[in-house]
């Protein structure tokens, strides 16, 4: 008898040095992780930080499909101080016919330079009347600091992707049809 209770105190010694082991491991990896880990990969957040994170491309704009002369742009909406700031910055790229459609409250010469943008684009000074009063093709990320300026009073500006002036043959002087009721205005 003596001789089955010694194999269950071993047995007992394992068990238990096995589970020391485990919580051990457990918390020699839960203070790496949380320490170590996201130096390592930063782009891996831990529970909890999804509130931190401000999302780049998560700011879902309005849409509209904006006619210059034949052409079709499906235009997302930059209405607002902050969403005109950012404007395309921070993408990857548009797809050829689609773009940004800036609305501003008042006519006025129009200033924009290419700060956080990563591809090129072509910019559409668009006047009051709602026609093209001038453009700026192939405006380069790396021209930042340069500013694009609109030759004359704008209301409205629409950026699309390097190219498509040329392309689709806009011409200062085209008509810019686009319908903005049921948009709401934002400052």
């Amino acid at each position: 008898m003596i001789q089955k209770n010694n194999n269950l105190s071993k047995k007992a010694k394992s068990f238990r040095a096995l589970c020391i082991f485990l919580i051990a491991f457990v918390v020699i990896t839960d203070v790496y992780y949380y320490f170590f880990y996201p130096k390592v990969f930063p782009n891996v957040y831990k529970t909890g930080d999804i509130q931190k994170i401000k999302p780049v491309f998560m700011n879902i704009l309005p849409t509209v499909d904006l006619f210059v002369g034949q052409n079709r742009f499906t235009v997302e909406l930059a209405r607002s101080n902050a969403e005109q700031s950012l404007g395309l910055g921070k993408r990857g790229g548009l797809n050829p016919d689609s773009g940004m459609f800036f609305i501003f409250s008042r006519p006025s010469i129009q200033n924009f330079w290419m700060k956080d943008m990563e591809f090129p684009i072509d910019m559409v000074w668009i006047d009051e009347n709602k026609k093209v009063v001038g453009f700026a093709e192939d405006a380069l990320p790396e021209d930042f600091p340069k500013v694009y300026s609109s030759p004359k009073p704008a209301s409205y500006v629409l950026e699309i992707g390097a190219g498509q002036v040329k392309i689709k043959s806009i011409q200062v002087g085209d008509v810019v049809n686009f319908d903005l009721s049921g948009v709401q205005t934002r400052n």
